[in-house]
């Protein structure tokens, strides 16, 4: 093996090479085309590094197209002696050199291992050549061909043909052939100054100037004569340049792909003409020539002449039928061994026909044939059945990272057009939405392409995420595709490119994801010609401000590109229809929101940098005074509103700078109003702005401006499920017949005996309706009132007799069976009113069931009760009176009133039961909340009417100097200060859009200095975990937060409102050491009933609690101190800061947490009310529950973990310093613990009695862990965090 590869246009392996001044030195060589790139090694070039020396090739020495040949016996038995390598069947040689001729004239002395690597390189040149300096390509090419062969049969051997078809002699260019274009635009300039000066070789700028840098041999400039090798470029003559061999890359290897092609067209046909007429003759005349010359007229006459002499002196050995002996003279003749080096594939069956491994010339016919590569209808309907069958988008998932990674196996173009074709019409937007990060990882590991069938697939995929990103108003996907490939672009830098200053230069994949990246954005912006986008994102970051020239050739390149794309038969069903639909107006508000939001992000983590470099004291006013001058975009994407809203103001007093020893985090409100086509401002039209107009990203210089799931009795392994997913879509490629492929019984029922009148209805059939497998059992069972809760209360019972947590439950474990059971009967007799609400036995008022409600109205009632109170309770100690109830309270506000009839006012809560106790309304209230139930004002509206009047009547009318004791304003707002509702009125009353109808307020927080890729990519396993349980109808609750990662070290980060961390919530009274149970009694002092209210807020506790121990377990969550875990106002617990995961923790190895599943501490338990409480209990049925839910769904989870792994890993702290993705699925693999509920598993009832028994053994191991509480205490020796 001499390591010399020729497959899909490229041909690679090591070549000494010596020119007339240096000795042979051996590189690795990459030949695309007559492109030849040289590598100081196999490892720079894999690496993605830019060549050492690159040129264009245009002559070289000749290709040895003789051959002598033995036919094959008609058993199939007889040998071959087709010469080696891929040289077409040309003879070995001693010699083991051959010269080439460079564009810029430079000759070169190539040498090789041995005589048949230099056969398979001349090859290879040969078709480069003829592909590079043709501009017929087909099978019209093939007269060229044949005249070809005619003239190097007159001229001989004298190699002076001046054809770049012909088979012999040196190949040299025909005057008239253009070389790229280059010559149509003038050469670079060079500056005036010494030599001695470091300047730019492309468009000659000088190192001197002191905006300018040069980077030192960065790149070869091959396009210009005496710059093949690295030559000094500034950085944006470096970026340019390198998209542009980027994109000459891959249209050399498309010319390649597509001559190769032409020579299968051609073969093809030759074979059809000679089978055919085979035919039409007798068996006794099958060794005239008459068979022979009707087999093509393209091929040399005098070549098969010469054939036929030596096949008529040949030992021919046994008897062969006339179909062998024609096809095998024709394989052999002159002119099919030229069709035979220009394509490998023809060169690999063409021997197997030869040694006698084929045995039907129909077989042969297809596998040579072009259209074999586009069997059966690409993206066909019988395929969007067979995917839907599958009703698993992990396993599809899965299925298209594989066949996109190794673009080399079978039927690789085949999958990944259908499945993508898929995507683009069978699958809902939200699910692709969730599946984003996957989808642009696996885009990631692409680049950049080695080959002619991968550069087909890369196109095809980068077609179908920008038709994603750009198609309808998604403006909020295209901002996250260009942060992705920012942030992957920053990685590069780290790891630098040929040994030159890391920061400044790039390697071939940041080459090819800037071009990507222009592509989305010359999309976003319309650009007439397909190209010029960029320069918004790219910014100063990465320049593309290259020379006209450079410009110039890049344009045309990209032409080039385009056209020899559009030849191509490899194209998805993409549907434009949608953004064809919007109008002008729309589009250039896209693109201006587009261009707004890029430049806005970019000034806040700029903003957040620059703020740690400023004493604290004066970072609030140095941030008040730069928000002002901010260019304004749009808000963040939540994960209940995916909607555009434009930012309108930053209001200056409302931000806030946490401090840190690194980073400088900033607290950020946006208002917003929402984007609605339909009712477009008059006057807030934005002005049209050219992309490509340069700005400064320095705020100085810048102005201010259901799926109910079919059950299925057998859950599969994610292995076992893509092999069924690939066998059905393979199943279905080999059938021609539509739906054929699957029989109507195997489909689901709601797609069973579909006419053909709903073919046009496909999008809508194939749907997918969530994000989970849908062929795992069904887990809604689970619910409070399932006979799967009863199944795990009963595995509790049975765990109970030798385990004493299980044991401690029991008393609550039966009665909630008890519970089930009346249910059941209740339901059974038709009595539906039976236990609606069930209840603890030891008179808790514990609802299971989940209340549906309108959650922001519930907030804003909640801020207007605490209003009112805070108005009773603030009256009461202005006047030092305590009164004796609400009554009273109500009747005291109502003689400070206007009104006459005040005494005769109901309870606020005959308005509204949220508003119960809260004492008689006056006059403006009760208006304000009657306009507001009508939807006459907003929230906004409400409440500050409600602060106005109680404001007029208990500060204005008794005593404005008396002010709130600290203590009893903390915990009137339960701890946690204004409420989001309350802030919104307030900003909203001072501000002046607070008037538009679409007026909302978000908050972020804004890092710097801080990658946060990692935390958005648990926060997705978060929502999947959500997803999982909300499917199984289990009250587990989660609170996921959009995280968006703008680069490698900046980003957003939407706040979680009304909480507070358990550190903030000991330290606001002073008192460190008060339990987590009395801050729940003293958060529900002030409730209507406050007993009622403990127990939500301790049953929500529980419902967070069990949810979150999950989380932390599955996916090891560390650093779980007190500062990363916050309370809201209902009693939820929630985990954020998710810096540590998989195992990575403070310390390392010494971590204090190592071998704990999840932080339960003994206040945690004493919420719950304590072990073998009702409560307790809840969470251990919970947590058991959640588990085995999660556990069917395993190989989903572990999908998007190693496509993570497998693309981004290393640019993640909790893989960086991981060996292989096999160790980390398989950790987590056994997390899950699949092999409880696997299908070896015949026993299901034991499987789940094991699954409870091993979550109890994590609940027990958790609560006696001592590295809990010294964790605790390390953080607040070191940290000062409370305890």
């Amino acid at each position: 093996m001499t390591g010399i590869v020729r497959h899909n246009g490229v041909c690679r392996g090591l070549l000494s090479i010596q020119n007339s001044t240096l000795k042979f030195n051996t590189y690795y060589c990459v030949l695309i085309g007559n492109t030849l790139s040289l590598y100081t090694d196999e490892v720079s070039f894999e690496k993605g590094e830019f060549a050492m020396l690159t040129v264009r090739i245009v002559g070289s020495s000749a290709w040895s197209g003789g051959h002598r040949f033995s036919l094959r016996s008609s058993s199939g038995s007889g040998s071959s002696s087709v010469g080696g390598g891929d040289g077409g069947g040309s003879t070995t040689t001693n010699n083991n050199k051959f010269k080439i001729v460079t564009y810029s004239g430079l000759n070169m002395t190539c040498q090789c291992y041995n005589g048949m690597d230099v056969e398979v390189w001349l090859a290879a040149l040969h078709s480069g050549l003829e592909a590079s300096f043709t501009t017929i390509v087909g099978t019209s090419s093939s007269s060229s061909s044949s005249s070809s062969n005619d003239n190097s049969s007159k001229n001989g051997s004298d190699g002076n043909s001046s054809h770049a078809n012909s088979n012999n002699g040196s190949i040299r260019p025909q005057e008239n052939v253009v070389l790229d274009d280059d010559h149509t635009l003038p050469p670079p300039s060079v500056p005036s100054a010494s030599s001695s000066v470091q300047y730019c070789r492309s468009c000659g700028k000088l190192g001197s100037n002191s905006d300018v840098k040069i980077i030192p041999s960065a790149i070869p400039l091959y396009q210009y004569p005496k710059c093949e090798a690295r030559v000094d470029v500034c950085r944006g003559c470096l970026i340019t340049q390198g998209v542009l061999l980027n994109v000459r890359e891959r249209v050399g290897m498309y010319r390649a792909y597509a001559h190769e092609r032409a020579a299968l067209e051609l073969a093809t046909e030759l074979v059809k003409n000679c089978l055919t007429n085979l035919k039409k003759q007798d068996e006794k005349k099958e060794s005239t020539t008459t068979a022979v010359e009707g087999s093509g007229s393209e091929v040399d006459s005098k070549g098969l002449d010469s054939s036929w002499e030596d096949l008529a002196s040949a030992d021919t050995g046994p008897q062969v039928s006339a179909e062998v002996r024609s096809l095998s003279h024709l394989l052999q003749t002159p002119g099919f061994l030229t069709l035979r080096r220009r394509s490998r594939k023809l060169e690999i069956e063409s021997r197997r026909w030869l040694n006698g491994t084929m045995h039907s010339s129909d077989e042969f016919l297809s596998l040579i044939s072009p259209e074999h590569e586009l069997q059966s209808a690409i993206g066909g309907n019988h395929l969007l059945n067979a995917l839907k069958l599958a009703n698993d988008f992990s396993s599809i998932l899965n299925m298209l990272s594989t066949y996109c990674w190794n673009p080399e196996r079978e039927g690789a173009i085949e999958m990944v057009t259908s499945t993508l074709d898929f995507l683009l019409t069978g699958v809902k937007q939200s699910v692709l939405r969730f599946y984003l990060p996957q989808l642009f990882q696996i885009h990631l590991k692409m680049l950049p392409a080695r080959s002619a069938t991968a550069l087909i697939i890369l196109d095809l995929y980068e077609d179908f995420l920008i038709h994603l990103a750009t198609n309808g108003k998604e403006v909020h996907i295209s901002l996250s595709l260009i942060w992705h490939l920012l942030a992957s672009l920053d990685d590069g830098k780290e790891e630098g490119s040929g040994g030159n200053d890391s920061s400044q230069s790039i390697s071939q994949k940041d080459s090819a994801m800037i071009f990507m990246l222009c592509k989305i954005e010359s999309t976003i912006f319309c650009f007439q010609e397909g190209w010029g986008g960029g320069s918004v994102a790219l910014g100063n970051l990465y320049p593309m401000k290259g020379s006209d020239h450079q410009q110039g050739l890049l344009l045309l390149s990209v032409q080039a590109l385009r056209s020899i794309r559009d030849s191509l038969p490899f194209k998805l069903k993409i549907d434009d229809a949608e953004r064809e639909t919007l109008t002008e107006e729309t589009k250039t508000k896209i693109a201006n929101s587009y261009r707004k939001q890029i430049i806005f992000m970019r000034q806040l983590s700029n903003l957040a940098e620059e703020l740690f470099s400023v004493p604290h004291d004066q970072q609030a006013k140095y941030l008040a005074d730069h928000l002002g001058q901010l260019c304004l975009g749009i808000s963040l994407a939540t994960n209940s509103d995916n909607s555009i809203s434009e930012v309108v103001r930053l209001p200056p007093s409302e931000g806030h700078v946490f401090r840190s020893k690194a980073r400088t985090p900033v607290l950020l409100l946006l208002e917003t109003t929402r984007w609605i086509d339909d009712c477009l401002k008059e006057n807030s039209s934005p002005e049209v702005i050219s992309p490509s107009e340069t700005y400064d990203d320095t705020l100085d210089e810048v102005s201010s401006e259901d799926s109910a799931s079919e059950e299925v009795k057998n859950s599969k392994t994610d292995t076992d499920q893509q092999a069924a997913v690939e066998d059905l879509v393979n199943s279905c490629l080999l059938n021609d017949s539509g739906r054929s492929g699957l029989s109507n019984d195997q489909l689901p029922l709601h797609e069973q005996h579909q006419g053909d009148d709903d073919e046009d209805n496909l999008g809508e059939m194939y749907n997918l309706k969530g994000i989970l497998n849908l062929n795992v059992p069904s887990q809604n069972t689970l619910h409070s009132l399932g006979e799967g809760r009863r199944e795990v209360l009963t595995s509790l019972l049975d765990s109970a007799r030798y385990d004493s947590l299980a044991q401690s439950t029991t008393r609550s474990t039966y009665k909630f069976i008890q519970r089930l059971d009346q249910q059941r009967a209740s339901q059974l007799l038709g009595n539906n009113d039976v236990c609606e609400d069930l209840q603890f036995s030891n008179g808790d008022s514990h609802q299971l069931q989940i209340e549906l409600a309108d959650p922001e109205e519930d907030e804003v009632m909640e801020a207007l009760r605490i209003l009112l109170l805070t108005g009773i309770h603030n009256h009461g100690i202005t006047q030092h009176v305590q009164e004796s109830n609400d009554e009273n309270v109500g009747r005291h506000i109502a003689n400070e009133s206007d009104d006459d009839d005040v005494h005769t006012m109901k309870d606020a809560g005959t308005f509204d039961p949220r508003l119960a106790g809260c004492g008689p309304l006056g006059h403006a209230i009760r208006n304000a909340l009657i306009l507001f139930k009508k939807g006459t004002i907003s929230s906004s509206e409400l409440l500050e009417l409600a602060k106005s009047d109680l404001k007029y009547n208990v500060h204005d009318k008794i005593n404005r100097n008396i002010q709130l004791k600290e203590d009893s304003a903390f915990w009137m707002r339960f701890a946690f200060g204004e409420r989001w509702a309350e802030k919104k009125s307030r900003i909203a009353a001072t501000s002046p859009f607070g008037h538009l109808p679409n007026w909302d307020l978000q908050s972020i927080i804004v890092k710097a200095n801080d990658d946060l890729r990692q935390e958005a990519f648990m926060m997705q396993l978060i929502q999947l975990c959500q997803e999982v349980w909300s499917d199984a109808g289990l009250e587990l609750w989660l609170q996921p937060y959009t995280i968006v990662s703008t680069g490698k070290s900046t980003g957003a980060i939407e706040t979680v409102k009304n909480a507070l961390s358990l550190d903030a919530l000991k330290k606001r009274d002073g008192k460190s050491s008060v339990r987590l149970l009395e801050h729940f009694v003293r958060m529900c002092k002030y409730a209507t009933d406050p007993a009622a209210a403990l127990n939500t807020c301790r049953s929500n506790f529980v419902r967070s609690l069990a949810a979150y121990s999950l989380i932390c377990y599955l996916f090891q969550v560390k650093d779980r101190h007190n500062g990363n875990i916050l309370i809201d106002t209902a009693g939820h617990c929630i985990h954020i800061d998710f810096g540590f995961i998989f195992g990575i923790a403070p310390g390392g190895a010494f971590s204090l947490e190592s071998g704990i599943p999840f932080k339960l501490t003994e206040e945690m338990v004493e919420v719950m009310g304590g072990i073998g409480s009702p409560m307790f209990s809840e969470f251990v049925v919970l947590f058991c529950c959640g588990f085995m839910s999660l556990q069917k769904h395993a190989e989903t989870f572990l999908t998007l973990i190693e496509i993570t792994f497998k693309s981004v890993g290393s640019s993640m702290p909790c893989f960086e310093h991981m060996e292989d993705c096999k160790s980390v699925i398989d950790t987590t693999r056994q997390l899950f613990r699949t092999d409880l509920c696997s299908d070896g598993n015949s026993n299901i009832k034991n499987g789940q009695l094991s699954t409870v028994r091993h979550a109890l053994d994590l609940i027990r191991t958790s609560m006696a862990s001592y590295g809990t509480s010294q964790y605790d205490y390390f953080q607040y020796m070191s940290q000062g965090i409370a305890a």
